[in-house]
């Protein structure tokens, strides 16, 4: 028989796997979310943010995305999950944001060097490559 301490740590275990196993649908969407941004500080350009984990990775666009043209994108900091959903006033003075687009995308390859997202949005569909 094992001892009282061993079985403790036993029967945690099992309940652990046992609360682990089970999944919420809504921890497990499809696919990650994207939103695109018109933000008019401090000159009009559109911020592409996808959803990474618990923040948003964020690009500057000096345009709105369009088939088949390049467009430059400057690396921004991380933004919070709320810019998803969120339109108007941005704190400290920094301008208006409205949203341009939004859907989901399925991450092609995501390294160091390299991003190639599939985006399924209202307006936008196709590759963007970061």
């Amino acid at each position: 028989m094992p001892s009282s301490a061993s079985f403790f740590a036993l029967l945690m275990l099992r309940m652990l796997a046992i609360v682990a196993i089970p999944r919420n649908a809504d921890c497990e969407r499809a696919m990650p979310r994207f939103v695109i941004l018109t933000h008019d500080h401090p000159e009009l350009h559109w911020d592409l943010m996808l959803e990474a984990g618990p923040a948003l990775r964020t690009w500057r666009l000096a345009e709105p995305p369009e088939t088949g043209k390049t467009i430059a994108a400057t690396a921004l900091g991380d933004h919070r999950l709320a810019y998803l959903d969120y339109e108007g006033p941005v704190s400290g003075g920094r301008g208006h944001v409205t949203r341009w687009d939004a859907g989901e995308y399925r991450v092609q390859t995501w390294t160091d060097d390299q991003i190639s997202i599939k985006v399924d949005g209202k307006k936008t569909q196709g590759t963007f490559q970061l």
